[in-house]
């Protein structure tokens, strides 16, 4: 683990910085890559944002993202949680139609006045649908 010399950050902004081999960013043992001086954290894997059991960012003000080889994803709950106590939901970067939980009846889905098809369900909370002829994904919410 070598001091980030290649970051183009301002060792003002940045306490700890680590990357691989190949001078990436890259966490080691569940540890942040970046600590910056300010207190927010970021998680990388061979140079993308990533981490598999928690938040790749976590900054100061309460904001945390969740991301896998660079792309937001989250099967477990929102991707994004905003300061501000709003929520984004995505699945390998694809942001999806959120539908209340009560919207959904079998393999069908209330999406305004339409009904979509469900074609598949990952994890329970999201599902691959077919409005008209096209392919959407949507969120389960509460």
């Amino acid at each position: 683990m070598a001091l980030c010399t290649n970051c183009n950050r301002s060792s003002s902004y940045i306490s700890h910085c680590t990357t691989n081999e190949l001078g990436q960013h890259h966490s080691f043992d569940d540890m942040p890559a970046i600590v910056f001086k300010n207190k927010s954290k970021s998680w990388f894997k061979n140079g993308y944002f990533h981490r598999e059991n928690g938040p790749s960012f976590e900054g100061q003000n309460g904001y945390r993202e969740w991301r896998q080889n660079g792309k937001r994803h989250r099967l477990d709950g929102p991707a994004v949680a905003w300061c501000d106590g709003t929520n984004s939901w995505y699945l390998n970067d694809e942001k999806p139609l959120e539908v209340k939980n009560q919207n959904i009846v079998g393999n069908s889905i209330v999406v305004g006045k339409d009904i979509a098809i469900v074609i598949r369900c990952v994890e329970g909370v999201f599902y691959e649908a077919l409005l008209g002829n096209k392919k959407i994904l949507i969120v389960k919410v509460s």
